[in-house]
Parts: C-alpha cells; sequence; structure tokens
C-alpha cells in the first residue's frame, strides 16, 4: 500500500477510535447522573408516604342537620338554633336547615322567630310535612288554633297516614270548642295509628265534654289494656261526672 493511503488510512481509524472512547464516557457520565436522581425521587415519595401515615385521618364530613337534632336531643335548644342559623347562612336553599333551625326556636321558647323560619322552608319545600306540623304546634302554643288547623290539614294531605297530625288537629278542634269534629279527628288518628298515645286522653276529654261518659270510659278500658296512661286529672274529672263501674 502506497505510504500517501496509510497514513489516510491511520487517520481515519483514529478518528473511529476517538468517537467510540468519546460516545462511551458521554453514556457513563449520564448514568451516573441518573443514579442519584433517581435515589432522591425514592426517597422524597417515601418521606412523603411516612409523614401522611403519621398525620391524624381527615375528619369525617359534619352533617348539619343530625348536630342540629342531636343538640335538640341533649336539651341544648339555644346551641341548636344558634347552630341552625350559622349553617343558614351558607345553606339557604336547604328547607330541612330551616324547619330545624324553627324546631329548635320553638324549643326555646322563641315561637314567633320560628313562624318566619318556618315559612321559609315550606318556601323551599312545599311537600314537608314535619314542617306544617311544627309550624302547627307552634301556633297552637299561641292559641292561635285556627291557624293551627289550617296547617295540620296541609299535613294531612301530604300525608294522611300522620296519626300525630290528626291528633293535633283533634286537639286544635277541642280548644275551639267543636267536640264532635275533634272527636272525629282523634278516632281517625287511632284508626291510622291504634298506638297514638295522645288520641287517647284526648278522646276521653272529648266525650266527656259532649256528656258521653260511657264512650270516654269504654277509651279508657282499651288504653288500659294497652299499656297507654290516660292523664290523672281527665280520670278524676270523669269519675267525679260518672263513676266507674266494672
Amino acid at each position: 500500500m502506497p505510504t500517501k493511503y496509510k497514513v489516510i488510512w491511520t487517520f481515519c481509524t483514529l478518528i473511529v477510535l476517538l468517537g467510540f472512547v468519546l460516545v462511551s464516557a458521554i453514556n457513563k457520565s449520564g448514568k451516573a447522573g441518573k443514579g442519584p436522581m433517581k435515589e432522591a425521587k425514592i426517597k422524597k415519595e417515601f418521606d412523603a408516604k411516612m409523614k401522611a401515615a403519621q398525620e391524624p385521618p381527615a375528619p369525617p364530613p359534619v352533617d348539619p342537620i343530625k348536630e342540629i337534632q342531636e343538640l335538640n336531643a341533649l336539651g341544648k335548644y339555644v346551641e341548636a338554633a344558634e347552630y341552625a342559623a350559622e349553617v343558614a347562612e351558607v345553606n339557604q336553599d336547604v328547607s330541612k336547615i330551616f324547619t330545624w333551625w324553627g324546631i329548635s326556636l320553638v324549643k326555646a321558647e322563641r315561637r314567633t322567630e320560628a313562624f318566619e323560619k318556618f315559612e321559609r322552608a315550606v318556601q323551599l319545600d312545599t311537600a314537608s310535612t314535619k314542617t306544617f306540623l311544627y309550624w302547627g304546634l307552634a301556633l297552637a302554643m299561641e292559641k292561635r288554633y285556627q291557624e293551627a288547623i289550617e296547617k295540620y290539614e296541609a299535613a294531612v294531605a301530604l300525608d294522611p297516614e300522620n296519626a300525630s297530625a290528626y291528633a293535633y288537629w283533634g286537639a286544635a278542634l277541642g280548644h275551639l270548642g267543636k267536640h264532635r269534629e275533634a272527636v272525629q279527628k282523634l278516632e281517625q288518628a287511632r284508626l291510622v295509628n291504634k298506638f297514638e298515645q295522645a288520641s287517647y286522653g284526648l278522646l276521653v276529654d272529648m266525650y266527656f265534654h259532649l256528656n258521653n261518659y260511657d264512650s270516654a270510659w269504654e277509651i279508657v278500658k282499651i288504653a288500659e289494656k294497652m299499656n297507654i296512661a290516660i292523664p290523672e286529672g281527665s280520670l278524676r274529672r270523669l269519675s267525679e261526672a260518672q263513676p266507674r263501674v266494672g
């Protein structure tokens, strides 16, 4: 091979060898850099998991309706009303909150304030039997019996099987002196639910006012068989009018 070509061949060979060496060095450098980075990432993820495991779990979401109900059950009516007011600020379109706000106010003997809460609840949900029922009770406590009857009537229209609504309706009629009509509603309450306790004592009173003492004593007997107590005042008055026979 001529000297000229030998020199060229040797030069090309050196260039190729140098290229391989350079590429190899770059690859080794890249791998060496990725190792520490990967280890750092793994450590960071591990530390995050450990921190999460050590932290207490997040509390479950609070049900505001349940909270208000529990406060009422504990007899904390003022606190229940105050809590309901706070919750209503951020839940202005939830009917049940206004219903329970009203109930809390009634139990806290702030009935006048309760009326507007019940009204708001009905505006949001016209099909709430509970709202009409408690609204009626609050009105009856204020001796606004005719208005109370309108609420009980609305409750019965929504739920014809609501024995309490019939019983409260009968009680309101009794306060208005409409004893025969009251008997009809109270008997309807018993028909819907024979364990509706309030209806028995009220029936004894209504029959007493109608001078139908035999029917009054019959209700007493039925109540006794079912272990339902009749108010002492009602029994005493009935006994004075007509002593019990048998």
